[in-house]
């Protein structure tokens, strides 16, 4: 992954030749996020439910703050790994090899540390934020390949993280 240009156009061609070896994973990971925010969107609707029944806008405040922070925290949890377990394959597809959808199963070791990069881009993302959104956008393109990083090297979240700071300059 030194030059970014042959590497982008390598992966676009391959996507037009081998689309169907993509599919599945695709569609696991497209069916997986849909259950998880179809999850969360009917347990805040029946948060908003159960506090419009019982008319108090507090507790279905707190209910749904709840629930959002919650969902949030599962979301990352959940998503994380079956991410991790979709790049790792996606770059097997990449370098001629299959992708098994066990894949997603033996990304769940590298997981943890995985959350923790998560967690600290997020966190620094956010800080950018608050300072006009120009250093949060900056931060996240500088980001950009981090996870790809470090589901293909493993390592530690910093490296990856220098590493996508580098390819970015």
């Amino acid at each position: 992954m030194e030059k970014l240009g042959p590497w982008l156009s390598l992966s676009f061609r391959h996507l037009q030749d081998h689309w169907r070896a993509h599919l599945v994973p695709a569609a696991i990971m497209a069916g997986a996020v849909m259950v998880l925010y179809l999850v969360l969107g009917v347990a805040i609707l029946a948060a908003v439910l159960i506090g419009a029944a019982l008319e108090s806008e507090e507790l279905m405040i707190v209910m749904v703050y709840g629930l959002a922070f919650l969902g949030g925290i599962a979301a990352m949890v959940f998503f994380v790994p079956l991410q991790l377990g979709y790049v790792r394959g996606t770059l097997k597809l990449l370098r001629g090899e299959t992708f098994e959808t066990g894949e997603f199963m033996r990304a769940l070791p590298a997981t943890p540390m995985a959350l923790v990069m998560v967690f600290l881009m997020a966190t620094v993302g956010m800080i950018g934020v608050m300072f006009c959104y120009i250093p949060g956008l900056i931060w996240g393109a500088m980001m950009f390949f981090t996870f790809p990083i470090y589901a293909d090297e493993g390592g530690s979240p910093i490296e990856a993280m220098k590493k996508s700071w580098d390819m970015a300059k």
